[in-house]
């Protein structure tokens, strides 16, 4: 398990990126001088959430960060009676991503893939990963995302996530409402990146797994697979 001075850590990190962001919602709200204490409950919530969440390796998990980001977000959305309308769950998300958005959108991510060199050290970064799981996962890293990496494209990235521990926590405490929204990030990060995400399965549409291709914005498969949103908010792409 986590311990004591782990979760101060985590708690310090990941409050410095969400903050902000839900301080504004919550001004919104309630007015500015009630963000005090409802922040106060915010962050007793998160250390609750910490509490009740298995450990999935802190840091030493290059993929844990997922579950502690946007704990911030789970915990906002108990504290104010799970009532956050759809857009401000994603205005929430908008605030949180948007410097790291700006900073994906300088990042050549079509020039990079479109290198085989480049790619191959992605995709050999990524079985390095999968790996390094294989002595943690169902154990002490329990239902961490277990990653399965394919070798089947030539000009793209392909793999699949089995496990999700934000899934695993939307159900077990029947928050499920909110999960799509969090995965929706996906496509917003790898569309800064002008790359273009192919994804029909994830946990969030019921799904065993979370599938991940990624190519060219430009790319063939993309008109093949177009990206559909369900009444949920959930962005998927179906084969056409």
């Amino acid at each position: 398990m986590l311990s004591q001075k782990e979760k101060a850590t985590i708690t310090r990190k990941y409050q410095k990126r969400m903050k902000s962001a839900c301080q504004n919602l919550l001004a919104k709200r309630y007015g500015v001088d009630e963000v005090g204490p409802y922040w106060q409950k915010v962050e007793e919530r998160y250390n609750q959430i910490l509490e009740e969440a298995p450990d999935i390796g802190g840091e030493a998990n290059s993929m844990s960060h997922n579950l502690y980001e946007v704990a911030w977000i789970i915990a906002l959305y108990d504290v104010v009676g799970r009532n956050l309308t759809k857009e401000e769950i994603d205005t929430v998300i908008h605030d949180v991503m948007e410097d790291g958005l700006n900073i994906l959108h300088k990042i050549p991510g079509k020039f990079l893939l479109e290198r085989k060199f480049i790619r191959n050290l992605i995709i050999k970064s990524l079985d390095k990963y999968q790996k390094k799981l294989e002595p943690h996962l169902h154990k002490d890293w329990h239902n961490t995302w277990g990653m399965e990496v394919q070798h089947d494209i030539d000009d793209g990235i392909h793999f699949v996530l089995r496990g999700c521990p934000i899934k695993d926590y939307c159900e077990k405490h029947e928050m499920m409402e909110i999960l799509p929204h969090f995965c929706n990030m996906d496509h917003q990060m790898i569309q800064a990146l002008q790359l273009y995400l192919i994804r029909s399965k994830t946990c969030s549409n019921g799904d065993d797994i979370c599938e991940y291709t990624i190519v060219t914005d430009d790319n063939p498969l993309v008109e093949k697979n177009p990206i559909i949103v369900k009444d949920d908010g959930l962005i998927l792409t179906k084969s056409m």
